[in-house]
């Protein structure tokens, strides 16, 4: 039989009302935990579906769904705003770098169409016009093709004699090449081959295709 003195029972009295004041004290301290998350601007979400549309390269289209309408609708709210007004100009040069593209290529009529949505986007962009200027020149220019043995090249036995035919028309400064081959090796070598017989180094593009073509255009 386990027996308590008047000691022993005052001991425990003042421990449990101890233990009780220290619960209670734990319960109304302890700090409530919330998650609060901040809800993003009208004009923070615009600016996250235009970044998205421009790297899929939806630029003007679908209309609906744009990086140029979304930067628009920012642009409404806040007219100063520096990221749509960068964005805008953004679309234009990516315009503008798909026209150059295409008149290097000798892609004329697509070039003029990207130009003009670079100018649809941002008429003052001061790169339209020398680009645009470039393209006519493209336009003018004189472009003289020679036709290679796709063999002869690939066992590089093709005739000197071409070498320095094609060699002849090259004018430092005033003369552009492009090089067509099956292979990059290929095409190198066909670089190599024109330096040799001029005395500057020939201005060149190279392009990988089925047949082995030299272009110069004047």
């Amino acid at each position: 039989m386990i027996r308590f003195t008047t000691h022993s029972i005052l001991t425990l009295f003042v421990l449990a009302i101890i233990a009780s004041c220290a619960v209670q004290r734990t319960a109304t301290t302890a700090p409530e935990t919330q998650t609060v998350i901040a809800a993003k601007s009208p004009t923070e979400t615009l600016l996250d579906k235009a970044r998205l549309a421009f790297e899929r390269n939806h630029l003007k289209t679908p209309e609906s769904t744009s990086a140029f309408r979304f930067y628009k609708e920012v642009l409404s709210i806040d007219p100063q705003n520096e990221e749509a007004r960068g964005g805008i100009a953004d679309i234009a040069e990516r315009y503008l770098t798909w026209a150059l593209d295409n008149a290097n290529a000798n892609n004329h009529e697509r070039a003029r169409r990207y130009i003009d949505l670079a100018y649809s986007v941002d008429h003052s962009h001061p790169n339209i016009e020398p680009i645009l200027q470039r393209i006519k020149e493209r336009e003018q220019a004189v472009v003289t093709a020679f036709e290679l043995d796709s063999r002869s090249v690939k066992q590089r036995r093709t005739s000197k004699m071409l070498f320095r035919q094609i060699a002849k028309q090259i004018k430092p400064n005033k003369t552009f090449v492009t090089i067509s081959a099956p292979d990059d090796a290929s095409g190198r070598w066909l670089y190599q081959e024109l330096n040799k017989r001029v005395d500057f180094r020939v201005p060149a593009e190279f392009k990988i295709g089925e047949h082995c073509t030299i272009s110069i255009t004047k």
